[in-house]
C-alpha cells in the first residue's frame, strides 16, 4: 500500500489560512486542496508576506527579493501586477483586504489568521485520473457502454472523499482515448499521482471489469483486479472498484461519501449509459439524442432519479447556449430538476440545473446562487458547479477575484475543456482585463479553430480598448464560419465602430432577415445600433428584450460593450429593475 498523501512536512513549510494553505517548499498555492495557479512573482510575494506576518514588508524589500539590481524593469508597475493577481487567486480585495493590507508608498502587510503549526500540517488531494476503460466486445456500436462506465467510475471516485481525493474530468479524460501516450507523460499532462486504467466486458446480462492503478511517479502498478457481476448490479461492483481504489492510496472513505450502489433495471442502465455517451458529444443534435435516452430510461424506470437530474442538465444546457428556446427549455430543465430532487436530494446535476432555472427563467438571482453554491458543496470535484459558481459571481456580483478563483478551481479539474476556457475569457472580459482577454483568446483559438466564443472574445477585447478595426478580422471569420447571432452583433457592432456604416448596416439587415423567420434576440440587434452610435434605437431593442424574458438582459450591469449607454436614465432605470445584487467591494 502507498504512503498517504501527507504534506505536513517540516514547521513553516505549510502554511494555512482560510480556505488555502501554501506549500513554501514546493511554491505552491491551494484552495479547498486544489492547485491554484500563480505566477512565480506573486508566489514570491506572498512568500515574503508570510514569513512576516502582521509586519509590513517594504516596497524595496519586495525590489530586492524579486527583481535584483542587474535586471531592468518597471518596478512600480510589475509590483502592482503582482500584487493583483496575488489578491485575485486569493479572492482578496485592495479596498476590504481579508490578508493583504497596502500600506500606501510603504509596502505591504499580511494581516489574516494563520492555522495553528499543529493544524497547517494537513492534507492535500492525491490527484487522480480514470483513463477511458477499453472495450473489449470487439463491437464498435458497444463504445457508449464503456466510455458511460468510465463517466460512472469518474463521478463514484470523485463523491468517494472530495476533501482527499481530486480526480480528473470526464471532458479532460475522453481526450486520452485511445491515445499512445504512456502513463509518465499523461500524469505530467495533467499533474497526477494516479491513473486509474481498466476494459470493459458486456456479455448477455454479465459484465466483467478489470482495472488497474497506477501510481505515475514511477509507473509502479500497484493493484489490479478483475470484478464480475450480474448488469442490475453494475453500480455495486463500480462502488466495490472506487473503495478498493481510495483504499490502496490511504483515504479514509466517510459514511457520507459512498455512492449508490442498489440494483438496477439493465434496460434502464443502457438507455442511462447511451445518454450519457450523447451528453458528452455536446452539440445541439447529440443534446437532444441524450434527452430521448434520459426518457427512455425514465420510461422504463420512472423513479432512476440520476436519469431525471440528467434530463435536467440537458434542458439547461440546450437553453443556455441557445441551442432551444429558453421560454421552453428551462421550464423541462426545472421540472426534470424538481423530479430528480423529490426522489433524492443529493444530486448536485439536478441542483446545478434548477439553479440555472431560478437564475435565467424566473429571475429570482437569491435562489439561483443557493442552488449552485449547494452543487459545489455536493460535488466539488465536478468542475460545471465551480463553473457555474464563476459566472454567476463574476457577472452578478462583479465579484472579479472571487469568480477567478472558481475558475481555476474548475480549471484544475478539468483542465482540457473548452467551456472553462471560454469561461475564463469572459472573466477577463467582466474584469475589463482586456489584453490579458487578448492573449486568452488566441491561445484558445489555437487550441480549437471552432471555438467561436474564442473568436468573439478576441473581437470585443480589441472593440474595448479602440481598436475596432483589429477586432474585424476574428469577427468576420467566426461570422463566416458560424453566422450565429453573437458573431453577428458583434462583427456589426465592430463595423459601426471602426467607421464603416454600410458594413454595420448590411450585417444588420441579415440579422433582421433571421429575427423575421427565426431566433434572433432583441439584445443582439442593440449591439450593432451601439456601435453605429444609435442609442435610442439600441435602447428600445433592450427594453424589447427586457419585455421579452430575454436572459441575457442580466448581462447588461457587467458587460462592457454597454459602456457608451451608461448614464442614459433609460437603461439606469432597467439595470435597476432587474434587481441585481450589490457589487462585491
Amino acid at each position: 500500500m502507498r504512503q498517504p498523501m501527507q504534506e505536513s512536512g517540516p514547521k513553516g513549510k505549510i502554511v494555512r489560512f482560510g480556505e488555502c494553505h501554501v506549500d513554501l517548499r514546493a511554491g505552491q498555492l491551494y484552495k479547498r486542496g486544489l492547485k491554484v495557479s500563480l505566477r512565480d512573482q506573486s508566489f514570491q510575494v506572498l512568500a515574503l508576506l508570510l514569513e512576516r506576518p502582521g509586519e509590513v514588508v517594504t516596497r524595496e524589500e519586495l525590489r530586492r527579493r524579486l527583481w535584483p539590481e542587474d535586471v531592468f524593469v518597471d518596478f512600480d508597475s510589475n509590483l502592482n501586477t503582482a500584487v493583483a493577481r496575488l489578491r485575485e487567486a486569493l479572492c482578496d480585495s485592495a479596498d476590504h483586504p481579508r490578508f493583504i493590507e497596502t500600506l500606501p508608498k510603504r509596502g505591504y502587510r499580511f494581516i489574516g489568521k494563520l492555522a495553528e503549526p499543529a493544524e497547517a500540517g494537513i492534507p492535500r488531494k492525491a490527484k487522480l485520473a480514470v483513463l477511458p476503460f477499453a472495450n473489449l466486445s470487439g463491437d464498435p456500436a458497444e463504445e457508449y457502454f464503456s466510455d458511460g462506465m468510465t463517466e460512472e467510475m469518474i463521478s463514484q471516485l470523485a463523491g468517494l472523499a472530495p476533501d482527499r481525493l481530486g480526480v480528473i474530468a470526464r471532458t479532460t479524460a475522453m481526450h486520452y482515448k485511445g491515445s499512445r501516450k504512456d502513463i509518465a507523460q499523461v500524469g505530467r499532462e495533467l499533474g497526477l499521482d494516479y491513473v486509474l486504467e481498466g476494459s470493459v466486458r458486456r456479455e448477455g446480462d454479465q459484465v466483467r471489469i478489470t482495472a488497474q492503478l497506477i501510481q505515475v511517479s514511477d509507473q509502479t502498478h500497484i493493484w489490479s483486479k478483475t470484478y464480475d457481476a450480474q448488469l442490475r448490479h453494475v453500480l455495486r461492483l463500480q462502488s466495490e472498484v472506487a473503495q478498493a481504489v481510495a483504499a490502496q492510496i490511504e483515504i479514509a472513505v466517510p459514511q457520507t461519501g459512498k455512492r449508490r450502489t442498489g440494483a438496477v433495471d439493465p434496460e434502464t442502465h443502457d438507455a442511462y449509459l447511451k445518454g450519457l455517451y450523447h451528453l458528452g458529444r455536446f452539440n445541439p443534435s447529440e443534446l437532444e439524442k441524450a434527452a430521448r435516452c434520459f426518457r427512455r430510461a425514465i420510461q422504463t424506470s420512472p423513479g432512476y432519479a440520476p436519469a431525471h437530474a440528467k434530463l435536467a442538465l440537458v434542458h439547461t444546457l440546450a437553453a443556455y447556449f441557445g441551442y432551444a428556446a429558453p421560454s421552453e427549455a428551462f421550464p423541462k430543465a426545472g421540472a426534470a430538476a424538481a423530479k430528480a430532487l423529490a426522489l433524492d436530494d443529493g444530486l448536485a446535476d439536478a441542483h446545478f440545473a434548477l439553479g440555472f432555472v431560478h437564475w435565467f427563467h424566473t429571475w429570482d438571482l437569491p435562489a439561483g446562487e443557493r442552488e449552485i453554491e449547494r452543487a459545489v458543496e455536493l460535488s466539488p470535484n465536478d468542475p460545471d458547479g465551480h463553473f457555474g459558481h464563476a459566472v454567476f459571481l463574476g457577472g452578478m456580483k462583479e465579484d472579479h477575484p472571487a469568480a477567478a478563483v472558481e475558475v481555476s478551481l474548475a480549471r484544475e479539474l478539468d483542465p482540457l475543456s473548452m467551456l472553462i476556457r471560454v469561461c475564463e475569457g469572459w472573466m477577463l472580459y467582466f474584469a475589463r482585463q482586456f489584453d490579458r482577454l487578448i492573449v486568452h483568446a488566441r491561445e484558445t483559438i489555437e487550441l480549437d479553430e471552432i471555438c467561436v466564443q474564442a473568436y468573439n472574445q478576441l473581437g470585443l477585447a480589441h472593440i474595448a480598448i479602440g481598436a475596432p478595426g483589429r477586432a474585424m478580422a476574428a469577427l468576420e471569420e467566426a461570422a463566416r464560419r458560424f453566422g450565429d447571432p453573437i458573431s453577428l452583433a458583434c462583427l456589426g457592432m465592430a463595423c459601426g465602430e471602426a467607421g464603416e456604416p454600410e458594413k454595420a448596416r448590411a450585417v444588420l439587415r441579415r440579422m433582421e432577415e433571421t429575427a423575421a423567420s427565426g431566433y434572433m434576440p432583441s439584445l443582439c440587434l442593440s449591439w450593432v445600433h451601439i456601435g453605429l452610435g444609435e442609442h435610442e434605437a439600441a435602447l428600445d431593442l433592450i427594453e424589447k428584450a427586457y419585455d421579452e424574458h430575454d436572459p441575457v438582459v442580466l448581462w447588461l450591469r457587467v458587460f462592457p460593450i454597454f459602456d457608451p449607454l451608461r448614464g442614459e436614465p433609460r437603461y439606469e432605470q432597467m439595470v435597476a429593475r432587474l434587481n441585481l445584487p450589490p457589487k462585491s467591494r
